[in-house]
């Protein structure tokens, strides 16, 4: 019979989990080279207190850091606040970076705060009355993305242009959309790429989206994302944690699409859902485009936003199991913004079993333990 001192180390003994995924961060900050392209290192730190990065779906990538007052590193990266480059490693693969541009400070602690690269394009602007005539969005992108590299003094000259692909019908292969009239007014290029990634999307079943990526390359997607049936994202499996956001206040199921289209011409189409109409009760909304190519354009615009005005769920965000899996953009992730793993909660009030696009992630690392946090939508 073992004496109890055994059974009390037994008992408190941590089981290592065989699963559990290894992960060793690193950040390195480098001085603004020429050009304000990536220059010389300045720090190097491994293991940093806290470290966290997050990614969104045509939108601002963001980080941060955390040094203790006492460590010297904080005084020496003070003065390279919003003057440096900052680059986070994990398992010395970049998956995060941006330009150092924020601090916090308390007794205890400094908050580095970075700004993902597409923050840029809210710095920079259009021209005024910038016209573009019967092009495909490629080469609108395209247009304002080289002006924007070529600015004086700008701050992206340094990010090299993968590829830009134009908006497409849906499907990858359907015949690319051209826009018969585009006109900006000192619009940022952020607004511009979203209004652009939009039009992908809305107007078509593709997931269209654009990125400066850590390593600085800019790319604009026509669609990008595949069903992922292997990555099982179950409650009581790898996910330990949920919030399911439905706002029943945004429910529509009566659309009143008007658009202008070329020559003065005003265009109206209604789509509605009968079914659901007879369920919910009639539920209106006018929608206002500033452009559109035609009446079938136009419907087929509305018909999209209305499967989308009908559905229940708006967000899905989920906590997934400490070191259980490798975030996007880490060595051997198999999955990237725009993919969709097949989500199971079977939990009470909340019953979902289906492919869910990820539009975004956060992620955590302190003490050792790796947090990842995804953000999902469900496709349309």
């Amino acid at each position: 019979m073992p004496q109890a001192g055994i059974v009390a180390t037994l008992l408190t003994t941590p089981v290592l989990d065989p699963t559990a995924i290894e992960a060793r961060y690193r950040v390195q900050v480098h001085a603004f080279g020429s050009g304000f392209s990536v220059g010389s290192l300045v720090a190097d730190i491994d293991n940093p207190k806290n470290v966290g990065y997050a990614d969104y779906m045509n939108g601002v990538p963001e980080a941060f850091f955390t040094l203790h007052q006492g460590d010297a590193l904080a005084t020496t990266l003070d003065p390279y606040v919003k003057k440096a480059h900052v680059r986070i490693l994990r398992n010395d693969r970049v998956v995060a970076a941006g330009w150092l541009m924020d601090s916090d400070e308390n007794h205890d602690d400094t908050v580095f705060y970075v700004y993902g690269y597409s923050a840029g394009l809210f710095w920079t602007l259009s021209n005024w009355n910038q016209e573009f005539l019967s092009n495909a969005t490629g080469l609108i992108v395209r247009t304002l993305w080289e002006a924007a590299r070529a600015q004086s003094n700008g701050g992206l000259a340094f990010v090299a242009t993968g590829t830009i692909e134009s908006v497409a019908n849906a499907g990858a292969g359907g015949s690319r959309l051209v826009l018969p009239i585009y006109t900006l007014f000192y619009k940022r290029l952020l607004f511009s790429f979203q209004e652009l990634a939009a039009l992908g999307q809305s107007d078509t079943t593709n997931t269209c989206l654009f990125e400066i990526t850590p390593g600085g390359e800019f790319n604009f997607w026509a669609d990008r994302g595949v069903d992922l049936p292997d990555m099982v994202w179950e409650f009581g499996g790898k996910v330990n944690g949920f919030r399911r956001l439905r706002a029943g206040v945004n429910h529509r199921n009566d659309l009143f699409a008007v658009g202008a289209a070329p020559h003065n011409a005003l265009l109206r189409k209604n789509n509605s859902d009968s079914t659901d109409i007879t369920t919910y009760f009639r539920r209106q909304e006018p929608i206002f485009l500033s452009w559109v190519r035609d009446e079938t354009g136009l419907e087929r615009i509305n018909k999209r936003r209305l499967s989308v005005a009908v559905q229940d769920d708006t967000a899905l965000a989920l906590r997934l199991k400490p070191n259980s899996v490798v975030p996007p953009g880490g060595l051997s992730s198999q999955i990237r913004i725009g993919d969709a793993p097949h989500i199971i909660i079977d939990r009470g009030a909340t019953q979902i079993d289906a492919y869910m696009r990820l539009t975004g992630y956060q992620v955590t690392f302190a003490g050792g333990t790796e947090q990842v946090f995804p953000q999902l939508q469900r496709k349309s």
